[in-house]
């Protein structure tokens, strides 16, 4: 929120009006308030910046965000006691870094959003707050690798989860906002900013204990790759993650899948699936700087160091003529389900199971909602979260076994609007996640020969 609007509705101490905002009009419609020293004050010509430390004011901001009328849908419940301290502890964290208490406001109402399973996006809450979206979006982002500091064992009480890793699940990847997904998007839109990608390299490679040529040749990895715009390797945080990877391995440094995914929050199996599609590109990745850093002058030895990776097998992996397997190139795009950790798939089970049943769905769809599950998990290149999956999921399956179920329907029971569910289908169905595909290719194995 921007502080002229904030104080000229909240203005009503005569001493701060006095010492501190003496700028700023009397609040509109406020009568009866004595004891001021200027009579008639001039109206700002900007907003003062708002003072930090301030737990009064962040608690305020977040009173308002919860209370608003918009998202009367059961989000407001819940939010105001999760959301309180979890936005101290963020200001607290970042009080020294520059980051505004509106920022921190925002933040914390979008990460309170998705734990409750109501999701803002940050277009959402930023023209709530009046503010930039990339606010929200730059402060997600810092904060994403430590982000379990943020929730107490209170909070996992009042969301109804046992165990940190369920509430986690819940959060999507920095950088992906479903509900800002409109009829004009397309996978090429998400812009990778340089200068932010080169700042997420460096803080993860000195969370990882790495300095100076190791910082040079991830960030310099990283910007081959944003240059390129490599299909399924387009977001901030993936390319980060496989960059460490990368340029780890080339320098013959032992960093694990768990490491880089403990400290950015990409899984194991994303950073395989962005190596894959980046390998046939190699031969772009590095340059004459990145040799000199890797302390190699021959660009074919560098590379060898990434041919001898033994890749664990993509189980199954599926073409539409799978008997072409043998003749594709390493060019071609293969669809696949890669391995995942046990959690995750434990997680979409449990998910899938609980809103078939609500639904009233049989055995039958619930198992081929869990398998579509998995593929958009893997295959989709803005890592959604679990509820929008799930969702969309349910439309799919129940669509192949002609049980339609509405948006709306599912809404009632994931608890996402029906907007937002429809949105990321048509997203789905534009992007490179060919449903349309994927569904033919699984019928055979659940529904016979009944699927037209």
């Amino acid at each position: 929120m921007c502080a002229f609007t904030w104080l000229t509705s909240n203005n009503t101490c005569p001493l701060c009006r006095k010492d501190f905002f003496p700028a700023q009009p009397r609040p509109y419609l406020e009568h009866g308030i004595s004891g001021d020293a200027t009579p008639n004050p001039p109206v700002a010509t900007r907003a003062p910046e708002i003072i930090e430390h301030d737990e009064e004011v962040l608690s305020e901001i977040i009173r308002y965000c919860c209370s608003t009328p918009d998202w009367d849908d059961g989000f407001s419940a819940d939010a105001f006691r999760i959301a309180e301290p979890m936005a101290e502890a963020l200001r607290q964290r970042v009080q020294a870094e520059g980051f505004g208490l509106d920022s921190i406001a925002g933040t914390t109402i979008y990460i309170v959003s998705h734990l409750l399973g109501r999701p803002r996006s940050h277009l959402e809450i930023s023209r709530a707050l009046f503010i930039e979206g990339d606010c929200i979006s730059s402060l997600h982002t810092h904060i994403y690798a430590d982000r379990e500091t943020l929730i107490d064992p209170p909070m996992l009480e009042v969301l109804g989860r046992g165990r940190m890793i369920d509430v986690l699940a819940f959060l999507p990847l920095p950088d992906f906002d479903e509900e800002m997904i409109d009829n004009e998007y397309e996978a090429s839109t998400y812009p990778v900013n340089a200068r932010f990608l080169r700042s997420l390299c460096c803080r993860f490679c000195y969370q990882l204990g790495h300095r100076g040529s190791v910082v040079r040749l991830v960030q310099q990895i990283a910007d081959a790759i944003r240059e390129g715009s490599y299909s399924g390797v387009r977001l901030h945080i993936k390319i980060t993650a496989v960059s460490i990877f990368i340029a780890l391995h080339l320098m013959g440094l032992d960093t694990s899948y768990e490491q880089i995914q403990q400290q950015t929050g990409v899984v194991k199996s994303t950073i395989q699936d962005s190596y894959r599609r980046l390998y046939p590109h190699r031969n772009h990745l590095v340059n004459s700087s990145s040799l000199e850093y890797i302390g190699r002058h021959d660009r074919s030895r560098a590379l060898g160091a990434l041919t001898s990776l033994s890749w664990p097998p993509l189980h199954p992996e599926i073409t539409n003529d799978p008997g072409q397997n043998e003749s594709q190139s390493e060019d071609d795009e293969v669809i696949h389900i890669p391995i995942q950790d046990d959690h995750v798939l434990q997680m979409y089970k449990r998910e899938c199971e609980s809103f078939c049943a609500a639904l009233g769905l049989n055995v039958q769809a619930t198992n081929l909602c869990y398998r579509i599950a998995l593929i958009i998990s893997s295959e989709d290149r803005v890592d959604a979260s679990p509820l929008s999956i799930a969702a969309v999921s349910i439309y799919i399956a129940t669509r192949i076994i002609g049980r339609l179920v509405s948006y709306e329907e599912i809404s009632t029971v994931v608890g996402l609007s029906s907007d937002a569910i429809h949105a990321y289908y048509r997203a789905l169905a534009r992007r490179d996640v060919i449903i349309e595909g994927v569904w033919l290719i699984f019928i055979g194995s659940f529904v016979g020969n009944n699927v037209v």
